[in-house]
């Protein structure tokens, strides 16, 4: 790890509460010149709750204090002080602007034009090539930044937020969750921007969800739960067992269910799959089994549950469920929802809720005929199976009225879970489940699938995280280019063959054995 010298960021005494309910109590974390300290703790425990509190969108309570330095920086702050102190962030949306170009989105508010005489574009253009290559990224700074991959998006937005403290003997960044959208090559480029950051004496305040991550990367942590510093440790004195019992105040002995179910008949066939990036795909799910879906980006498998369930463009030689033929390219949503398919989408912010609306209308959302009589609905029976469906899920608070957008993303996920089973489904495709959600919810949502399996559901996990796929599928797919490239299971079935599987190039499809 990093060497580490004084003190870059030092918070003391911050409290937070909102209506009575206090989500921060008297918090307290200091951050080194050439540390990367991580941050853990579950959906709800006050993370954000401090980072938007440093990036001056809430204010604490009175009292606490912020050094950024050494310097008292008073509270409330605003982001162009914090700036001006060195302080600056990475959140996970990483706030880019797509149809602009490098450039513009790393100088940004930055361009300085004297009267009379043009932006100096081109020694822009050289500063921006030397910085994006102290972080190892070979771009075009003139390309667009909707032409860039998930990977060189996360590094472009660490290399803005250094550039924004530039000038600063100790700068501090604050990542929140960079990488929840990103698979393991892009998380790796990702890192090695950070140490590249730290060797030059930044303070990093990393935020994630991912043990193995944390465990990789940090050099101390420091654990939040219920809004309190529950603990703190480095990171060389602890394991993945030792950070949950931080995070959750329990040792598990595991976040997986038992897998004892042997499959069934065929649930979904398909032949012949075809999209943007998916090319003759052949496949069958039988009931009971779960079957791992992944590869890197482009390899088409991002796509699948987006062309089974419509929501992409699509054709197949045929697609069966149960026996029951159906169009890929021309049935309707709702006339899959009906043959009993269900999809929980990777982005649940744009694809899978209505955050502005309640708990209650997004998890009723695909089952209002069953509350209403005469085309009216019931308040009181909607509200009835709404708790339900809260209390099933653990869904946290119980509030069906609360607005959806306020809870953390581990509930939001399994309300969104909540409104899909709901529908008692037959085959139930899962687009990174557990994204962005900490532990907790992760065993839960892990134990839910368990729940389906058990229950004779075909379940489609499509995921970039290995380690759940070896140990909650059955069998995994690895796609390339489009193609099943490496079908996986039995005693073969680990986190270490779906990776070596998943980075082998594409291989000449005359000499390539077939694997299905």
């Amino acid at each position: 790890m990093t060497d580490q010298g004084h003190a870059a960021l030092t918070i003391r005494g911050v409290s937070k509460t909102f209506s009575g309910n206090t989500v921060l109590s008297d918090c307290a974390i200091e951050v080194s010149s050439g540390e990367i300290h991580g941050l853990l703790g579950q959906n709800g425990s006050g993370k954000s709750t401090l980072v938007k509190i440093l990036s001056g969108f809430q204010a604490p309570d009175a009292g606490g204090e912020l050094l950024l330095s050494g310097v008292s920086v008073p509270f409330p702050v605003s982001a162009s002080v914090v700036k001006d102190h060195g302080l600056a962030f990475v959140h996970q949306d990483l706030a880019l602007v797509d149809e602009l170009s490098v450039l513009d989105n790393l100088f940004v508010g930055h361009y300085e034009a004297k009267f009379g005489q043009p932006i100096p574009r081109r020694r822009l253009l050289e500063k921006a090539r030397a910085a994006l290559a102290e972080f190892g990224m070979v771009v075009d700074p003139e390309k667009p930044v909707s032409r860039l991959t998930s990977g060189d998006k996360a590094c472009l937005a660490i290399v803005r937020a250094f550039l924004d403290v530039e000038g600063h003997e100790t700068p501090t960044l604050v990542l929140d969750e960079p990488t929840a959208r990103l698979d393991r090559a892009e998380v790796g480029r990702l890192f090695a921007a950070m140490r590249a950051a730290a060797a030059r004496g930044a303070g990093i305040l990393f935020i994630s969800h991912r043990l193995e991550e944390i465990l990789t990367i940090t050099d101390r942590v420091t654990a939040l739960r219920g809004g309190v510093v529950t603990g703190r440790a480095a990171t060389a004195d602890c394991d993945e067992g030792s950070l949950i019992e931080l995070i959750l105040g329990e040792r598990l002995a595991s976040v997986y269910p038992p897998s004892d179910v042997e499959p069934g008949g065929v649930v979904l066939s398909v032949r012949g799959l075809h999209g943007t990036s998916v090319r003759g795909l052949d496949f069958d799910i039988r009931g009971g089994e779960i079957v791992g879906l992944t590869g890197l980006p482009g390899s088409g498998a991002e796509s699948v549950p987006y062309l089974l369930m419509g929501e992409e463009k699509g054709t197949a030689a045929s697609a069966e469920i149960e026996g029951v033929p159906f169009d890929v390219s021309t049935l309707s949503v709702k006339k899959r929802i009906e043959l009993g398919m269900a999809l929980v989408p990777g982005d649940r912010a744009q694809q899978g809720a209505a955050l502005g609306l309640t708990v209650s209308e997004n998890v009723s959302l695909l089952r209002l005929r069953d509350f209403s009589r005469f085309k009216f609905i019931s308040p009181r029976r909607q509200a009835q199976s709404v708790v339900q469906m809260l209390e099933k899920y653990d869904v946290r608070p119980r509030r069906p009225n609360a607005v959806m957008g306020v809870l953390s993303g581990g509930n939001q996920q399994k309300a969104v879970m909540a409104k899909w089973l709901a529908t008692n489904p037959r085959l139930v495709i899962l687009h990174e489940p557990t994204q962005g959600v900490d532990v907790g919810a992760r065993r839960l949502i892990f134990s839910i699938i368990a729940d389906l399996s058990r229950a004779g559901a075909a379940v489609l996990l499509v995921s970039v995280e290995h380690e759940d796929l070896a140990r909650l599928a059955h069998r995994v797919l690895v796609l390339r280019d489009g193609q099943v490239g490496a079908e996986i299971s039995g005693s073969d079935l680990s986190k270490e063959k779906i990776t070596e599987e998943s980075l082998i190039s594409v291989r000449d499809p005359a000499t390539e054995p077939s694997r299905v």
